[in-house]
C-alpha cells in the first residue's frame, strides 16, 4: 500500500498537474482550430492515456487521509475510491480511448455517421472533465510544502493560473462558436467579417485576436 504523504505519491501527483496542465492548453486549441495532429501531440496523447489509465490502478493501492491520520487498509482504500473518483475516471478514460480507437483504427460505426466529427470533438473536449481534480492534485502536491513562502507563491501561481486558464477556454470558445455557426450557413460570424477565414492569416494571429477579446471581458 502505497502512503498519500510518500515522495513517490508526490512525483506522481506533479506528472498529473502537468498532463491536466497540458490538457486546458492542448484540447481548446484542438477544437477551436484543428491544427494538423505532430509526432509530439500523438505522443502526449498516448503519454495521457497511458498515465490516467494506471493512475486508477494506483488508486486502488494508495492510502487516503480519514479524521487527520492515514488509512491504509486496502478494504478501506477500495471503498473509498469507488465512492468517490472512480466512476468519474473511468468515464474520462473511456472517453480518452473511444477518441483514440476512432482516430487510429477509424472504427466503421464511426465512419458511417455523418456527425462523426462533431461527435469526436465532444468526446476529446470531456478530457477538460480532468480540471475538476486538479484542485484536488494541486492541494496533495501543497501539503508536502512546509514553507510559508513557497505555499504563498504556490498559491499566487493558482489564481493566476485559473484567470489564465479560463480566458484561455473562452478565447478558443468564441473562436469556435463563429467556425460551426459558419458551418451551418450563418450569413455572417465575426470570423468571416474580419477576413480571419483567408489562408494568409495564421492561427496563432487568430489565436492571439480572441484571447485579446477575452481578456477585455474580464476588464472594466
Amino acid at each position: 500500500i502505497l502512503r498519500p504523504s510518500s515522495h513517490k505519491r508526490l512525483i506522481w501527483d506533479i506528472m498529473g498537474i502537468i498532463l491536466i496542465s497540458w490538457d486546458l492548453i492542448f484540447v481548446p486549441i484542438q477544437l477551436a482550430f484543428e491544427p494538423s495532429t505532430s509526432a509530439f501531440t500523438h505522443t502526449a496523447f498516448i503519454i495521457a492515456i497511458l498515465f490516467w489509465t494506471c493512475d486508477v490502478f494506483l488508486s486502488f493501492v494508495t492510502g487516503f487521509y480519514s479524521n487527520g491520520s492515514e488509512e491504509l487498509r486496502p478494504k478501506k482504500i477500495w471503498k473509498n475510491y469507488l465512492t468517490s473518483w472512480f466512476l468519474f475516471d473511468i468515464t474520462v478514460i473511456s472517453a480518452d480511448w473511444a477518441s483514440w480507437l476512432a482516430e487510429v483504427s477509424r472504427i466503421a460505426a464511426l465512419a458511417r455517421l455523418g456527425k462523426s466529427v462533431r461527435i469526436l470533438r465532444i468526446v476529446r473536449s470531456m478530457r477538460l472533465l480532468r480540471l475538476i481534480k486538479m484542485q484536488r492534485v494541486a492541494f496533495a502536491v501543497m501539503d508536502h510544502i512546509d514553507s510559508e513562502q513557497l505555499l504563498i507563491i504556490m498559491g499566487m501561481v493558482k489564481g493566476t493560473t485559473f484567470v489564465v486558464g479560463l480566458n484561455h477556454i473562452f478565447a478558443c470558445s468564441w473562436f469556435g462558436v463563429s467556425q460551426w455557426s459558419g458551418s451551418q450557413d450563418v450569413d455572417q460570424t465575426w470570423v468571416t467579417k474580419a477576413g480571419f477565414q483567408e489562408d494568409n492569416i495564421s492561427d496563432f494571429y487568430r489565436y492571439l485576436t480572441s484571447l485579446h477579446w477575452s481578456l477585455t471581458q474580464f476588464t472594466p
